[in-house]
């Protein structure tokens, strides 16, 4: 299990990184800053990773810390120097994560607030190749470890009020990450791909509220 853990916890450190790279206002000249993604993380759906950019490259000494452990946790992932750092959300709040390390002598920080709440539970029911996800213990987001199949099939159900804006993602070949679109009950292909990351992006129509659905597919 903790194995498994760790390289659900690398591949979504590689995502981010790579996204962080991709980011339009993040330029190469640009200050130290920590990765918000939107800013809004959701209950249940485990360790996420801090990211910071811009970072000098002599940077060194680096700790997190989260102004509300109790609401956003933070750890270490050995191996990944600044960017081993994790944060899990626990409950709804508010919490500012702060990165310090030290550069030229001396000591810096970067922060960032981020806003923990609920996930607004949108599915019905999510169905991967005919079999039903049990959301109770999915919440945002699904990882298949161990995948031995070629290709995967998703069907969902929305709840009344919602509407699937989006469905897209990457999948991936070594470091190469080749962006996709899959529609509904429609199986993409994963022959030749060691793994894919696919979102499906929702929104309520009355309120509003968006957010996104998360399924990591690994060999």
């Amino acid at each position: 299990m903790k194995s498994n853990t760790l390289k659900v916890l690398s591949l979504c450190l590689l995502l981010a990184l790579i996204i962080g790279a991709c980011m339009p206002g993040l330029a190469e000249n640009d200050k130290p800053a920590l990765i918000t993604g939107g800013g809004i993380l959701w209950v249940g759906m485990g360790r996420c990773p801090v990211v910071a950019v811009n970072l000098p490259e002599n940077a060194k000494s680096f700790s997190v810390t989260s102004s509300k452990p109790g609401v956003l946790k933070v750890g270490k992932q050995k191996g990944f120097g600044p960017y081993g750092w994790w944060m899990e959300p626990l409950k709804p709040g508010k919490a500012k994560i702060t990165l310090k390390y030290k550069t030229g002598g001396k000591s810096r920080s970067v922060s960032a607030t981020f806003q923990v709440k609920n996930y607004p539970d949108p599915f019905e029911y999510i169905k991967i190749n005919g079999k039903k996800v049990d959301l109770k213990k999915s919440q945002s987001n699904l990882f298949l470890e161990g995948y031995s199949k070629n290709s995967i099939t998703i069907n969902f159900k929305l709840k009344s009020g919602w509407k699937a804006t989006g469905l897209g993602g990457d999948r991936i070949k070594g470091d190469e990450w080749m962006e996709c679109t899959w529609k509904k009950n429609k199986a993409l292909s994963l022959k030749g791909y060691d793994a894919a990351d696919l979102v499906i992006d929702l929104k309520n129509t009355s309120s509003g509220t968006t957010c996104s659905f998360e399924i990591v597919v690994t060999r």
